[in-house]
């Protein structure tokens, strides 16, 4: 199903080219940050496997992202890349963020 300007597409598996946007080191950071703001300055993150994700279309794509860091540790990450023709004005952020997640939790 395609992603439709102001709705989500359903949950799926990423692509080859939107993991290595989702696990890119820029994106990485971002959400590192996010675990370390969140209340997981202690934890360890083993690995940052985008496993789940849906995709929404506006002034550039939103991806709601299931990372699985480790162990059974999940994590739901809301990330807003711009269209390339803002690139210059806006960078990708992390617009919403959920510790303890579990591999049953909804996206």
């Amino acid at each position: 199903m395609a992603a439709m300007a102001g709705g989500h597409s359903a949950p799926r598996a990423p692509s080859e080219e939107e993991k290595a946007f989702l696990t890119s080191p820029p994106i990485r950071k971002l959400v590192e940050g996010a675990i370390k703001t969140n209340g997981g300055s202690d934890l360890t993150i083993s690995e940052l496997d985008p496993v789940l994700m849906t995709t929404q279309v506006v002034a550039g794509t939103n991806y709601k992202v299931k990372y699985h860091i480790g162990d059974e540790k999940y994590v739901h990450a809301k990330i807003f890349e711009p269209l390339p023709c803002y690139a210059d004005e806006q960078k990708p952020e992390v617009s919403h963020f959920e510790m303890n997640k579990s591999k049953k939790d909804k996206l």
